[in-house]
């Protein structure tokens, strides 16, 4: 760029000196790999001591709330990708499904005909816990362990499906059962660590908060006027963050349409 130029010159040069580093910012995103979600969230939630419920709605609306507020594993702008959100949703019921289904051939192996299974079959509360978090991000500790109780002291008595519903009514009981599991159940022989991960204790603040909405109706996930209230608030919040990450690039394309105007006359007047 030469002293010598016109105003108009020179600020047209700086406009497409400043458009280089963005090209080289898109071709960074479209490399980029394909965004998968994770279901780390997912275990977080459905192994938290402060869901109310396993089924229906109410984790998964947590889990949405969580999406919203926080982010968690999403891309930027990925809420006006329909497909890509899509997939966010469908990812949700999934991961819960897998979760919730892979825990009965665990809890089976401890039960034969609705009762106990020979001693020789049993695992104990911290092996049984272990696969339960098996490919997640979840730790074993007390409380977890406590729910995992629950889930087998509920399970031995009714096998079915509904298990999910009656191990809910125990919910309260967790260190009374997890005591008496250890002495039912396998050899007492391992220590607990009575500390909870990072992840978790994250998941149980966001359940616990009083920021988040659940909707409990089974007929429609995004269904009840609060809900739908509160997730207007929540994609507004959401919206704005996403706005002031690209805002400078918004600025400066105010800035530059202006100044490529003047361009434009100059060379006509030329």
């Amino acid at each position: 760029m030469s002293c010598k130029d016109a105003s108009a010159i020179r600020e047209a040069k700086l406009y497409v000196q400043g458009l280089h580093p963005e090209n080289l910012l898109t071709k960074i995103v479209v490399a980029t790999p394909p965004w998968e979600p994770s279901d780390d969230h997912a275990a977080a939630v459905l192994l938290s001591p402060k869901l109310s419920a396993y089924e229906g709605n109410i984790p998964k609306n947590v889990l949405f709330s969580i999406l919203h507020q926080y982010c968690f594993d999403i891309p930027v702008g990925i809420e006006h990708n329909p497909a890509n959100w899509a997939k966010v949703k469908k990812a949700i019921e999934f991961a819960f499904t897998q979760l919730r289904s892979k825990s009965p051939p665990a809890l089976k192996l401890n039960a034969k005909d609705k009762n106990r299974a020979p001693n020789s079959q049993h695992k104990n509360i911290f092996a049984l816990t272990q696969i339960m978090v098996e490919n997640t991000q979840c730790e074993v500790n007390v409380l977890l362990c406590a729910r995992v109780a629950v889930m087998r002291k509920n399970f031995i008595k009714d096998q079915c499906p509904g298990f999910w519903d009656t191990a809910m009514t125990s919910s309260r009981a967790f260190r009374h059962i997890l005591k008496k599991d250890r002495s039912l159940y396998g050899v007492d022989n391992y220590q607990i660590d009575d500390t909870i991960d990072a992840l978790q204790q994250d998941v149980d603040n966001i359940i616990e908060a009083a920021t988040i909405t659940t909707v409990t109706s089974d007929n429609d996930v995004e269904g009840g006027e609060d809900e739908k209230h509160s997730q207007n608030n929540n994609e507004y919040e959401w919206r704005a963050r996403r706005e002031r990450r690209t805002g400078l690039k918004s600025n400066w394309n105010c800035c530059a349409l202006p100044l490529l105007c003047r361009f434009l006359i100059l060379v006509v007047r030329l």
